[in-house]
């Protein structure tokens, strides 16, 4: 009995010294120290260069023109498109694009 307990006894004085470094590590002491922010400008100062860059055209978006769409100017009139969409109705063409997308 006594055999066992000194082994016991071994195992867990091991397992003390090993976890050691573990709860130094782990301490409050050596969490890095981050500085506090200081503020700088008021809410109401950001807002108010905010106004004054809108006002001088400094942003080229805002919240409802964001993501900003580009249009591609057109090179065809719509009468144009509408003439060849009969035109390809009236040669079959349809009905070839229908045979290889059947939705």
């Amino acid at each position: 009995m006594k055999a066992k307990s000194k082994a016991i006894l071994a195992v867990l004085a091991a397992s003390v010294v090993s976890m050691a470094p573990l709860a130094q590590a782990g301490s409050v002491d050596n969490f890095p120290v981050i500085p506090k922010a200081e503020q700088q400008k008021t809410r109401a100062e950001v807002k108010q260069e905010l106004n004054e860059a809108r006002q001088h055209g400094m942003l080229s978006s805002n919240d409802s023109n964001y993501p900003m769409k580009v249009q591609k100017p057109q090179s065809k009139s719509r009468e144009q498109v509408k003439q060849e969409l009969k035109q390809s109705l009236n040669n079959g063409e349809k009905k070839e694009l229908e045979r290889f997308y059947r939705g």
